[in-house]
């Protein structure tokens, strides 16, 4: 006996539905759609502090993440270094997770080549400091907490410290972090040097950071995936984010789309059953 459509819908192989979500998700990393984004505020808030600053501008990034918060902050970090080197400012990582240091080295082997950026002249990467909050506090005594760059070259012998005093000569201070770089960064460092201070960092952030934000001790907020694909739209500089963002809205509007067909297909096969039975 041929089944009706409504009957057909109803008992799809969910393995069918697996492959096809798989498809759907793939294709958008691989070609994105370009499904339009909304910019927020505070996404567009902390791109023109970042574009306002003069080409040899020295900024400060912490990298504050480790392969659990690869997928958020990750192309926040490529989104930024991106339009750092574009607009020829001089960038020091320094890590605050221990894992933080293979992403600042990922910076220098993949992305930094492609700008002509020269290590220990355009840019520099510190060690890894334990400690959190008194290890950024450390900060406003710079060379008592650093002598030596990630390579165990002492700082003396880069181009890019020369001259440098200390925090007071840092333009800008940004953030990929999971954890609250931030907080302490707000905390111990703007109060003293009135450095600004743009964060990025998973979506769940904001709520803890909105004070700090309504404040001004910190000046913009790049929240999570979304974020890293609104600042890549803003900068013209499209990267893994777009493209993970349009997988993100084609996955949730097939799946919508299901739900819809799967309820249209129930109703009409209720409704062929009640006609049936006469009811």
């Amino acid at each position: 006996m041929r089944r009706s459509w409504a009957t057909a819908v109803q008992s799809i192989d969910r393995r069918v539905l697996y492959a096809l979500t798989f498809v759907i998700v793939l294709l958008p990393l691989v070609r994105p759609l370009g499904f339009p984004l909304n910019i927020t505020p505070n996404t567009r808030r902390a791109f023109e502090i970042i574009d306002a600053l003069p080409e040899g501008s020295l900024v400060f990034h912490s990298v504050g993440f480790d392969p659990s918060g690869d997928a958020e902050v990750w192309p926040q970090m490529q989104a930024l270094s991106r339009h750092f080197m574009s607009k020829g400012l001089r960038i020091v990582y320094f890590p605050t997770n221990v894992g933080g240091d293979m992403y600042a080295e990922a910076i220098r082997a993949q992305l930094a080549p492609k700008f002509g950026y020269e290590y220990g002249r355009d840019f520099a990467i510190l060690p890894f400091k334990a400690g959190g909050a008194p290890a950024i506090a450390a900060m406003a005594d710079f060379y008592s907490l650093y002598t030596v760059d990630r390579d165990g070259t002492p700082l003396s012998e880069l181009p890019i410290f020369d001259g440098f005093r200390g925090m007071q000569d840092v333009s800008l201070i940004t953030t990929s972090s999971t954890g609250d770089d931030a907080l302490f960064l707000a905390v111990y460092l703007e109060p003293k040097f009135h450095i600004p201070i743009v964060v990025g960092g998973a979506a769940t952030i904001m709520p803890v950071l909105g004070p700090y934000l309504a404040s001004g001790q910190i000046k913009g907020i790049i929240s999570g995936l979304a974020g890293a694909a609104e600042y890549e739209v803003l900068s013209e500089m499209p990267g893994q984010a777009i493209g993970a963002m349009d997988a993100q809205s084609a996955g949730h509007l097939f799946i919508a789309c299901l739900v819809i067909l799967g309820n249209v297909g129930f109703f009409a096969q209720s409704r062929a059953v009640r006609r049936k039975e006469g009811v």
